[in-house]
């Protein structure tokens, strides 16, 4: 699967507790984000939440919000379970991605053309990700833009793990698509 987030806090909220078991307070390390753009429509399912304001804000119009209550409790609760294992088990990714491979595969069985999979990140309950077939990604989004963030580890607060943007964020002096290597400045 491929993988984006709503922002950058989401981004990074979702990846650090798997990187920052490995480091030390005070060390630093970089993460490379990425800006792509869709050159195509695409067709997403919606794994509503009732608990992501933000989320639900943004699809009022979407067909999907109109669910029965019972809808409603089933997909809080599929949330909810994420939400809950997120915090306290590194493989709730492994779970969370089995989940939606299931999912887009049984769309394609069932002749249903969905392309990704739009859901509330397990780790800040405000974002949300995107989850596509690797073959979408590449044939649907075009890299724009990319910056390497130098994170610096924080000791914990409670009990979550804590960095900083360490510097400047570097910004590439260029981007050579066809060999797909970055040079920064």
């Amino acid at each position: 699967m491929f993988y984006a987030s709503d922002n950058f806090v989401t981004n990074l909220a979702e990846l650090l507790p798997c990187w920052l078991k490995d480091y030390k307070v005070g060390d630093v390390f970089a993460v490379t984000t990425g800006q792509w753009e869709l050159t195509s429509k695409l067709w997403i399912a919606l794994l509503p939440d009732s608990t992501n304001k933000k989320m639900i804000d943004n699809l009022k119009s979407a067909d999907t919000l109109n669910l029965s209550p019972s809808d409603w409790a089933y997909w809080d609760y599929v949330a909810s379970f994420f939400k809950e294992l997120g915090f306290s088990n590194n493989d709730i990714y492994k779970l969370s991605s089995a989940y939606c491979n299931a999912l887009i595969h049984n769309a394609k069985i069932d002749n249903k053309n969905i392309n990704g999979i739009l859901y509330t990140s397990v780790i800040d309950d405000a974002g949300w990700n995107l989850a596509l077939a690797p073959e979408v990604a590449d044939k649907y989004f075009v890299l724009k833009n990319v910056v390497k963030h130098y994170i610096r580890k924080r000791p914990p607060e409670d009990e979550k793990a804590s960095y900083d943007n360490y510097i400047t964020p570097a910004k590439p002096s260029s981007i050579d698509y066809k060999t797909r290597m970055i040079k920064w400045e």
